[in-house]
């Protein structure tokens, strides 16, 4: 009887093995069907973006491709650039970024400005975005739009105010908050 007990047993136990594993293949199969509907139309958008690209630009790396072909409609451009300017710091920002944690301050100003379409003529040498045009590029473009200069002494009478207000808030900031308040008004 102990025999019959334990093939009994054994037989259940292979029997729900056999039931597991028919679970897991029936889950399986339309998760693998999915994946690979999934796969192909990853795989169809990929060729039309090839080909796209191969259409717009004649670069040998897509990323190249896609940077080359990156143009902004800013339309402002200087003498001797076929490229707008907008177009030119994009282009170079995002030739820059996968190398961004290597990049000198120089560069990566290069980066997070021309990242957001930024020109920044505060600089009156051919440091950061000014090294991406000759000298007399970056003097047209100075000239054309001239930093905005603020007359400071204007607000010269705001000084003592601010400074009693930046003492009070010094004092504040050392001391300890008061209790707060909870929602009927009573201290906590």
């Amino acid at each position: 009887m102990s025999d019959d007990k334990e093939n009994i047993e054994e037989e259940i136990n292979e029997s729900r093995e056999r039931t597991n594993k028919r679970v897991r293949q029936f889950v399986q199969i339309p998760f693998e069907r999915e994946a690979e509907h999934q796969v192909a139309v990853l795989k169809e958008k990929s060729e039309n973006d090839k080909s796209g690209l191969s259409a717009s630009s004649s670069s040998s790396s897509s990323s190249d491709s896609s940077i080359s072909s990156n143009l902004e409609d800013d339309k402002v451009y200087v003498n001797g650039c076929s490229a707008s300017i907008g177009t030119i710091i994009k282009r170079e920002a995002l030739h820059l970024r996968q190398r961004y944690h290597s990049l000198d301050i120089q560069d990566k100003a290069i980066l997070s400005l021309g990242l957001n379409s930024i020109l920044d003529l505060s600089f009156s040498k051919l440091d950061a975005q000014g090294k991406l045009f000759e000298r007399s590029q970056w003097k047209q473009l100075r000239d054309r739009y001239p930093p905005k200069k603020y007359n400071v002494d204007y607000y010269t009478h705001l000084l003592k105010p601010l400074s009693s207000i930046r003492g009070i808030y010094d004092r504040k900031k050392s001391s300890p908050p008061p209790p707060s308040k909870n929602l009927f008004g009573n201290n906590s």
